[in-house]
């Protein structure tokens, strides 16, 4: 039952498609408090606490709260009557609401009365929006109910009328739960394919929830794919954003997922920290369900890492306790599956536990037997064939230990029956082996015969499937990188068929006028003959033209490398600088943590010196150190860095090193000189695919600055700045979109000089 609840809450979308919703249940809840007016006002309110909520119980009151103002104001006749339109969408999402809630509860008949009645009123009022809900209200009852044909095309009338609503976020929303659907049918590279659009959408939404989620999508789809290293990387990234995002619920899934990756790999020590990440979260959200599981797995995970438990009874005592503590979780939140992995594996420690206590080894083997026989009903009631498979290996072990022949072969040949019908070669090869070994104690020849046969044939259907899941993983990295090959030869061939349609309409219109004319045929052909000539010519330029654009970006790129080896040592000079002070005046407190700073700006440095680009996230914190670094020397100038939220710190790229020379500016000449505070604001904003910097400084401006040079007896020539104008023009080189930079002299009210603003535009598609 609670697996149906699991699927209804995953795939049952509501009207508002709240994310974090465990997180804002609270808060909303606060909100509605605080509401004086309980009228139609408050409905969307409702929806989204009931929607929010986890637990009937807390449903309960507010879906009570919702009917009541609904049918205070409104009822089904009144929708007759043109003026109590507007109350329609209140008395058809109740009515949807109703739906959700039995469908959380598990009662599963009252959900589809309810979907049935919510469709009925949508058609009849029109009402687009409430209806691409209610679709995927049935798309998760068909999936509970376990026909998962129906729940995919439930799923795609959802996505055509949330289109056709122009809901787009919706629309992937339930696309996603169309991959996870299709993962479910074996399904998994069309899974893929829908998984990789989603992806490109929400890079452009640029929405960190909808990231994690489609990672973790991702993730599962490799794994499906025995690709687990891209697997273990589509899941990190997707923690990445399940914690920016603070979304602990399925923070602690990720770990989880993290921990189970990790031991596909053998890397048992690693996937350790990760489950107890995992158990932390879960026991904070008091996630029984989940924690079941988590300790499971634990467990077993300390099993696989320390093998000699087996010698050890103290780690035997541990791990029991950790696979009692899970089965108590697992039988007050009612999960079979996790109930019966517990019981198995009580009963596979309590056999080796027998091993060790000696004295005691009667009642181990019988509290093996009571563990086994317990997993034994769950597992045959539920229909867990998988698991059956491996209590058997359990069972034939305790009848062997108790000289009981004849349940030795029954469950052996019961194991045999389980491992063919779900087509687990591996645990056919074992019952056969038993068997033979089992035949052969007991003179029986022919069925030992037939065993050993068995074993020879399962051993050959290994090998082949070896063969077969090597050649799949082949294929499909073959496919891709076909694919990708593909896409460039089709951009190459459309440059091409573009040059031809032009012949091809010149052709056309000579073949028109020389038809005109027998006479004309032999101009035509010699027309023909000098075009092909010329297009020969011209694909030769082509080529040339090509060749000496590559020349000319490789020698731009070494230009570019030599004046950044440049700005770096000079930059490194600047830096040192601001550091001699304290060491001359013996201020070794100041002094050390400016060569702290100085330490990690260096690696700052060196580390972007190495790359063309730079993460604008990377490029903040080296601006961050520069300015701490000049903030101690130079005490009265204050700095703040703002970046606009629309902006991804991570993902947008610019050029390394070519805002600090301008910061350096703006402290050298503006700030440094002037009499007083001094105050230095650095903003990035983002419009249009643009990424826009201002340096803003309330200086002394560029002419004062200019004649304080004239006058210093080693004038220092701004080498920083030169080499920057220069790196921009070879940037924007062949470039259509351009980095621009302009600098603006701001003047107070009496027209004197009152800073600088340096405007730098860099177009983001260039270094995305």
């Amino acid at each position: 039952m609670q697996l149906r609840l699991f699927l209804l809450t995953y795939f049952f979308i509501g009207s508002s498609f709240i994310n974090a919703q465990f997180n804002q249940h609270d808060s909303l809840v606060s909100v509605y408090n605080k509401t004086k007016v309980k009228d139609t006002s408050v409905c969307k309110l409702l929806s989204a606490i009931i929607e929010s909520a986890q637990d009937y119980e807390i449903m309960k009151p507010y879906l009570a709260a919702y009917r009541e103002i609904v049918f205070k104001h409104i009822t089904y006749n009144n929708y007759k009557q043109d003026d109590k339109k507007p109350f329609v969408n209140y008395f058809i999402n109740y009515h949807y609401e109703c739906g959700y809630v039995y469908g959380q509860i598990d009662q599963l008949d009252s959900t589809i009365f309810y979907l049935k009645l919510t469709e009925k009123y949508c058609e009849e009022f029109n009402e687009v929006s409430i209806a691409a809900n209610n679709y995927t209200g049935y798309m998760g009852y068909y999936y509970a109910v376990g026909d998962a044909k129906k729940s995919l095309q439930y799923a795609t009338k959802a996505v055509k009328f949330y289109l056709k609503d122009k809901n787009l976020e919706n629309a992937a929303t339930t696309a996603r739960s169309i991959g996870v659907i299709l993962e479910m049918q074996g399904k998994s590279k069309e899974a893929l394919q829908i998984y990789k659009v989603l992806e490109k959408y929400y890079l452009v939404k640029k929405r960190d929830v909808d990231m994690g989620d489609i990672y973790y999508c991702l993730a599962g789809v490799y794994k499906t794919l025995s690709q687990y290293n891209i697997s273990l990387n589509y899941m990190l990234r997707s923690t990445e954003f399940r914690v920016k995002v603070k979304d602990e619920r399925n923070l602690a899934r990720n770990y989880d997922g993290i921990a189970v990756l990790m031991e596909y790999g053998d890397r048992y020590t690693e996937a350790i920290p990760y489950y107890s990440k995992a158990i932390s979260l879960n026991k904070k959200l008091n996630a029984k369900y989940s924690l079941a599981g988590n300790y499971n797995k634990l467990t077993r995970c300390l099993m696989k890492a320390n093998p000699d438990y087996k010698n050890n009874l103290k780690k035997i005592d541990k791990y029991e306790a950790f696979f009692k503590y899970a089965l108590k979780l697992s039988n007050e939140s009612e999960v079979p599956l996790q109930q019966a992995y517990s019981l198995a594996s009580l009963g596979g420690l309590m056999l080796t536990k027998s091993d060790l206590n000696k004295g005691e080894k009667q009642k181990h083997l019988l509290e093996a037997e009571i563990y086994l026989k317990k997993a034994e009903a769950i597992q045959i009631s539920h229909d867990l064939k998988s698991e059956y498979v491996v209590l058997c290996n359990y069972l034939i072990d305790l009848y062997e230990r108790n000289n009981n022949n004849n349940l030795v072969e029954y469950y052996a040949n019961k194991k045999l029956s389980l491992a063919k019908d779900i087509d687990n070669l591996y645990e056919i090869k074992q019952a056969a082996i038993v068997l033979k070994e089992f035949y052969l104690s007991q003179n029986n020849s022919k069925k030992a015969f037939e065993m050993a046969e068995l074993v020879i044939s399962a051993n050959e259907s290994i090998k082949e499937e070896n063969i077969k899941n090597d050649y799949l993983k082949t294929e499909f990295n073959y496919e891709t990188e076909k694919k990708e090959a593909a896409i460039k030869d089709l951009e190459h061939q459309n440059k091409i068929a573009s040059l031809q349609a032009k012949q091809k309409t010149i052709v056309l219109y000579s073949i028109i006028g020389l038809a005109i004319t027998i006479a004309l045929i032999t101009y035509f052909l010699f027309t023909r003959f000098k075009t092909k000539k010329q297009n020969e010519l011209l694909k030769t330029k082509l080529e040339d033209a090509e060749l000496l654009l590559i020349e000319k970006q490789k020698a731009a790129d070494s230009e570019i490398k030599a004046i950044k080896s440049q700005m770096n040592p000079h930059f490194f000079y600047n830096a040192l600088n601001s550091i001699q002070g304290y060491i001359y005046s013996g201020d070794k407190e100041n002094a050390a943590k400016s060569l702290g700073l100085f330490s990690d700006l260096s690696r700052s440095v060196l580390e972007s010196s190495r790359n063309t680009e730079i993460s604008l996230y990377d490029e903040i914190e080296l601006l961050e150190n520069y300015l701490k670094l000049e903030n101690m020397r130079l005490p009265k100038i204050k700095y703040t860095i703002n970046a606009s939220d629309n902006i991804n710190l991570h993902d947008v790229y610019i050029p390394a090193m070519i805002l600090q020379p301008l910061v350096e500016n703006a402290v050298k000449h503006g700030l440094a000189n002037k009499q007083g505070e001094g105050v230095l604001n650095i903003k990035f904003e983002e419009n249009n695919n643009k990424l826009f910097i201002y340096i803003e400084d309330d200086g002394i401006g560029r002419a004062a600055a200019a004649e304080i040079g004239k006058r210093m007896i080693k004038k220092s020539a701004s080498f920083s700045t030169e080499a920057n104008i220069s790196r921009i023009e070879l940037l924007n080189a062949n470039k259509t979109e351009k980095i621009t930079q302009d600098i603006i002299d701001k003047k107070d009210k009496e027209g004197n000089a009152a800073g600088t603003i340096v405007k730098l535009v860099i177009p983001i598609e260039l270094y995305d």
